[in-house]
Order: structure tokens, then C-alpha cells, then sequence
């Protein structure tokens, strides 16, 4: 394939990213905080001890686990996505809903996105507390 013929398919599937997450957002967050979504489910996750993965931010502490931030559980989404097209793929059976090309040009862009998003809000709470985390510098 050509870079040419590439960067239009992307240019293509970043609308159709960009559609979609206005089209879904709403269903997912309230209009405030786009990012609840993950903050509630962060929540839920810490409060049903399914918490796994420590967080490096946090020195061991359980209560930091990465999976109990907004990040984290939305990263989950991410892998959640990546397994799907991996089944997908090593099965060769097309699937019976969402197709391979939304799994991997849609939802797994949007929820690396999500995931960056609720990254940075987490950085800027902390910064805003005083917290532990150090934010990462950008290029």
C-alpha cells in the first residue's frame, strides 16, 4: 500500500472516530465530565476488590493500583478491544456485530484517546492536590 493511499484511510477513519464518539459519547457520560464513565467504573472496580496490576505511581500501594484510576479502567477497554480483533482474526470467521475494520480503526483509537484523556485529568487532579504522580513530559 502506498503512504498516500494509507494516510487516506486514515484521514477516513479518524471522522468516523470523531462521529462516533459524538454520536456515543452521551450515552456513556454525563455532559460535565465527559470521562465519568471511567471514573465511576474505577470506582465500582476498587470497591468490588477485582483491582490487579499495581499502579508504579503509587509505591505499592493498593489503593493506587492503576485499575482503580479512571486510566486504567479505561485501558481495559483498550486490551478489550485488542483481544477482540485477535479472536477475530485467528478465527477468520467474519463477526456476527461490529466488523474487524470498527474494532480496530473506531473503538480501539477512541478508547486509546479516552484513556490519554483521563490520564491527563488525573494528572492535572493530582497537580491540583498536591499529589504523588509526576506528569511525564511532552514533545
Amino acid at each position: 500500500m502506498k503512504l498516500s493511499e494509507a494516510l487516506k484511510k486514515q484521514k477516513e477513519a479518524q471522522k468516523i472516530q470523531l462521529a462516533k464518539r459524538k454520536s456515543k459519547g452521551h450515552d456513556y457520560a454525563k455532559e460535565k465530565d465527559c470521562l465519568t464513565n471511567f471514573k465511576e467504573m474505577a470506582g465500582v472496580v476498587g470497591a468490588s476488590n477485582l483491582a490487579w496490576s499495581e499502579c508504579p505511581h503509587c509505591h505499592g500501594d493498593i489503593s493506587g493500583q492503576l485499575i482503580l484510576h479512571s486510566e486504567g479502567t479505561a485501558m481495559f477497554f483498550v486490551l478489550h478491544k485488542a483481544l477482540r480483533a485477535v479472536n477475530i482474526m485467528t478465527k477468520r470467521d467474519p463477526p456476527e456485530n461490529e466488523s474487524l475494520t470498527d474494532t480496530m480503526r473506531v473503538d480501539g483509537p477512541n478508547y486509546f484517546e479516552l484513556s490519554l484523556e483521563c490520564y491527563e485529568d488525573s494528572m492535572e487532579e493530582e497537580k491540583h492536590k498536591g499529589g504523588f504522580r509526576k506528569a511525564e513530559k511532552s514533545e
